[in-house]
């Protein structure tokens, strides 16, 4: 079966659709993308799929001029899009949200092909907003996202993510040897999302020292590459235990020896950490369209798997308390207990299915 996925923009809307894209090749199908032209493709191309890029642009204004060239742009793109999906003659289409997925969709809703739509976050991103009323099916990765969505064709699958490629319980010893820390220390785990967060990386370097004192732990930290050099050398001279990365993109190897993680609250932050069953303190990106973060991060911390600090409330202080905490009770529990009405076992499973439904159901 041919079938187009239209993505575009961060690590937040790609990674999902990526991982759909590799389970539905396994499956025997054809998968292409379709996304916006600015948007960085490389993540899919390294992947091994082709991505046909058209024409988008997102809102960065209220300005009547801005708005004026993104409608341009993106009706431009519609265009395109309808050309290329003429061209491939997909059986379904799926659209991952974000500006880049808009002339996708609505180029396969003017040609009758089958389409869905993923919202990866709480609350739904003004792209699938504005896509919900053209399409047949929705998708949505949290449970809570249905309040804000009307109608009967709302599914909750979860959010595609690494730990739907995880092939089972890997050697824990041999991942200790890989990063070269000890399986007998507690392991922290830093990231900010795909580009970093130089926020995180710069108040956990100001308390890991004391933390480290208190609770003898070690550190993966995957910092974004601005940051690097300076994070390097300033680990370098404490002497703490540390991996660190720039970019690290075997995410399910990082899980599987992290006891507590300290990150931003994107959905597939949020789906991970969830997944693995593992303690967090989670820092909203302060910018996120609606505070979308804030409420990602807040379903983990009403399963009791952590804390939401948002960077206005934050003090060195209250930093060093929540991690305390959390490495106080980083045990881990059954994911059957913590995790109860949240499926997280194999969402893209059951993503792929609802799409594949969507073509019998035509038929």
């Amino acid at each position: 079966m041919k079938i187009v996925i239209g993505a575009g923009g961060t690590g937040g809307h790609l990674i999902p659709a990526i991982v759909l894209a590799k389970h539905l090749r396994r499956l025997g199908h054809d998968i292409s993308f379709v996304g916006a032209a600015k948007s960085d493709g490389s993540l899919i191309t390294k992947s091994g799929f082709i991505y046909y890029r058209v024409a988008g642009e997102g809102f960065q204004s209220r300005r009547w001029l801005n708005r004026t060239y993104v409608v341009f742009t993106l009706f431009k793109g519609l265009l395109s899009s309808v050309s290329i999906l003429r061209h491939l003659k997909p059986q379904v289409l799926i659209g991952f949200g974000g500006y880049g997925s808009i002339p996708a969709v609505l180029g396969g809703r003017l040609l009758r092909i089958p389409c869905m739509i993923h919202e990866q976050n709480v609350i739904p991103g003004k792209a699938n907003r504005l896509l919900v009323k053209f399409v047949q099916g929705i998708a949505i990765s949290f449970a809570q996202t249905a309040e804000h969505i009307n109608g009967a064709k709302v599914i909750v699958t979860g959010c595609p993510c690494h730990a739907d490629e995880c092939d089972g319980v890997s050697d824990k010893k041999g991942l200790y040897q890989f990063f070269k820390l000890s399986p007998d220390k507690p392991t922290i785990l830093v990231f900010g999302g795909s580009q970093g967060s130089h926020f995180i990386n710069k108040m956990f370097l100001e308390t890991i020292a004391d933390v480290h004192k208190e609770k003898g732990v070690q550190v993966i930290h995957i910092s974004g590459t601005d940051d690097y050099p300076w994070l390097k050398k300033a680990y370098d001279e404490n002497g703490i235990p540390v991996a660190l990365f720039s970019f690290f993109d075997k995410m399910n190897d990082a899980y599987g020896v992290a006891d507590v993680i300290v990150a931003r609250a994107g959905a597939v932050t949020v789906s991970e950490i969830l997944s693995f069953n593992k303690s967090a303190l989670l820092i909203p990106y302060p910018y996120a369209a609606e505070g979308h973060q804030k409420m990602n991060g807040l379903v983990l911390e009403r399963k009791g798997l952590g804390k939401v600090l948002e960077e206005k409330d934050i003090t060195e202080e209250s930093f060093k308390e929540h991690l305390f905490v959390l490495l106080d009770k980083h045990v881990q529990r059954e994911i059957s207990d913590v995790n109860q009405g949240f499926n997280t076992r194999h969402p893209v499973e059951l993503l792929s299915t609802a799409l594949l439904s969507l073509v019998k159901s035509k038929s």
